[in-house]
């Protein structure tokens, strides 16, 4: 059996590859000569009278990149089955050349992560990763990144790896989702190229470092006991070294202590309730009860979309004197007793809260 070999690159339809030659010694119809192809394939034809082999179908050579064909020559003799007609085969071996007809393929349509707004800088968010079944730098895949949605450059792309790195310090308050388009282009001439998007949710961190602070651990202050609702008492003042921000707003309210009911605070303490005004056995009442009590300042983050949450609790102690007035007439049953104060003992607190 005779074997030709031969190689092409894909190309249209009905091309002719090459020309198979037989001939017979014998004259007449016994040297007649047709042509065959026994190979049982879609993809090519011969010409029974010229012998000339042909692309019959469309070629890919990532879906068979050889083909082993076997043509027949048979001639014209043997009419009957006791003298069969004489033949011969040639074994043609094809080689299907690449060309670039496949674009780079993503292994995923999207890509989805999530990553916390304190990674350091140059860290790594996602790796994409994209194939091209064509040989050669037809095959060859490097990744860039769209000015869609980076125009701050916030990251950047390893050309041949993939992975998607930070360039500067994200921030949850500033944004909390970025949407990047990935290209994904092969080396061919002309090049052909695939797009994916990614998307990257930041994920907020607690930034409430510090605990807001009093400058004083003990402050005092004095009222007379008869003086009118609203009537500001002191004032008092807390810090927080957060960064600016929702981490160090303040926010003030009071939960317990001798004075509950009696003063409320908007960062100052006032008398609160008319019906508690102090006469002389109110006074000597409050002396009697004096103690300890728990009052509660909140710093609230906004934290609307989570449920995790942080406190920080700062606290101080407040002495307040309340004097006794003589603001009755001499009919009362007691006796006046100008000069008594009263103490009023507050604990402070106040809890600095944020989301996680």
């Amino acid at each position: 059996m005779l074997m030709l070999v031969t190689s092409f690159r894909v190309n249209a339809l009905k091309v002719a590859i090459f020309r198979a030659n037989a001939t017979d010694a014998d004259a007449g119809d016994n040297a007649k000569v047709t042509y065959s192809l026994v190979t049982d394939t879609k993809d090519f034809a011969v010409d029974k009278v010229t012998g000339i082999l042909t692309v019959a179908n469309n070629l890919d050579r990532e879906r068979q990149e050889l083909y082993e064909l076997r043509i027949r020559a048979t001639d014209g003799g043997g009419k009957g089955p006791d003298n069969p007609p004489l033949y011969s085969e040639a074994l043609v071996r094809i080689t299907i050349d690449d060309i670039n007809d496949n674009a780079p393929k993503f292994s995923l349509s999207s890509y989805t992560v999530k990553i916390r707004e304190d990674i350091p800088k140059g860290s790594v968010v996602a790796v994409v990763s994209a194939s091209d079944p064509d040989l050669g730098p037809e095959g060859e895949v490097v990744y860039t990144l769209e000015d869609t949605d980076n125009e701050e450059g916030t990251f950047k792309i390893d050309r041949l790896s993939g992975t998607i790195r930070t360039t500067r310090a994200l921030d949850f308050e500033e944004r909390q989702v970025h949407s990047l388009v990935v290209c994904a282009s092969d080396k061919g001439n002309p090049s052909l190229s695939s797009e994916v998007s990614v998307t990257i949710n930041v994920v907020d961190v607690n930034e409430n470092n510090y605990a807001p602070q009093f400058g004083e651990f003990v402050l005092s202050g004095s009222v007379a006991e008869n003086q009118p609702v609203g009537t500001i008492v002191m004032e008092v003042n807390a810090e927080d070294n957060d960064p600016p921000g929702e981490d160090s707003r303040i926010e003030y309210s009071i939960r317990g202590g001798d004075g509950i009911g009696i003063f409320s605070i908007d960062n100052k303490v006032f008398i609160k309730s008319p019906e508690r005004k102090q006469n002389s056995a109110s006074a000597e009442g409050q002396k009697q009860s004096l103690g300890y009590g728990r009052e509660s300042f909140l710093k609230t983050g906004n934290d609307k979309n989570f449920t995790n949450r942080v406190s920080f609790l700062t606290q101080f102690s407040k002495l307040l004197k309340l004097f006794r007035r003589n603001d009755f007439f001499p009919s009362e049953l007691y006796a006046a007793v100008n000069g008594r104060t009263c103490f009023i003992y507050l604990i402070i607190s106040v809890y600095s809260k944020c989301s996680l």
